[in-house]
């Protein structure tokens, strides 16, 4: 498998969606607080799709896919148009997930789970059931304790990034306080005196 993962920053990129049924629905649910632009082109458009998203109801046709849209993603139940789609995407050199063949796109949509700052995105090369189980699992690794642990120390890497004597020292720091104890403490509610602890230690 060539895919590899990325964060990429969405904000008021053009996304294009082909067809408007239960999987258009999934995929759309992906971008959601992202400020992408999205485009949902199909002849019959789900209720459940958002208002933020423009919605089209019309057939899509391969002349729909520009240069405009940063990604196209295919979710048509007409396997051959899915096909022509993804020849144009590749044509434009436009990023494309075809839905009905995942493995074929050049992009990979994967399951996503947010723990405060902490983003986790899971995916299993086309086998569903594991990613599923991981997801379901993750809470028992990113607990409570070390979400709030994490936005803590995100707080406290600002104030050193802005001091030049801590500067070369942050990373060591941050890392001497991710540990068990700390996690421990929060887990016992004692978050708020050990902010006081962790903030002023610069």
């Amino acid at each position: 498998m060539t895919h590899k993962p990325f964060f990429i920053d969405l904000h008021s990129k053009r996304v294009l969606i082909l067809g408007g049924g239960e999987i258009a629905i999934r995929k759309l649910g992906a971008f959601s607080g992202s400020g992408a632009l999205i485009t949902l082109i199909a002849p019959k458009i789900n209720a459940e799709i958002p208002e933020w998203a423009e919605k089209i109801e019309r057939n899509a046709t391969v002349d729909d896919i520009t240069k405009a849209f940063f990604m196209v993603i295919i979710a048509t139940n007409d396997k051959n148009f899915n096909e022509n789609a993804a020849k144009k995407c590749e044509t434009e050199e436009i990023l494309y997930n075809r839905c009905d063949d995942g493995l074929s796109g050049s992009v990979v949509i994967p399951m996503h789970k947010k723990h405060g700052i902490i983003s986790t995105a899971i995916y299993s090369e086309g086998v569903p059931a594991v990613s599923k189980y991981v997801y379901k699992n993750l809470d028992s690794v990113i607990t409570p304790e070390l979400a709030a642990l994490a936005a803590l120390l995100k707080d406290l890497r600002t104030e050193l990034k802005s001091k030049a004597s801590f500067s070369c020292k942050k990373k060591e720091i941050i890392a001497g306080l991710l540990n068990k104890e700390n996690l421990e403490r929060i887990k016992k509610g004692e978050f708020e005196s050990l902010k006081q602890e962790i903030m002023s230690c610069q």
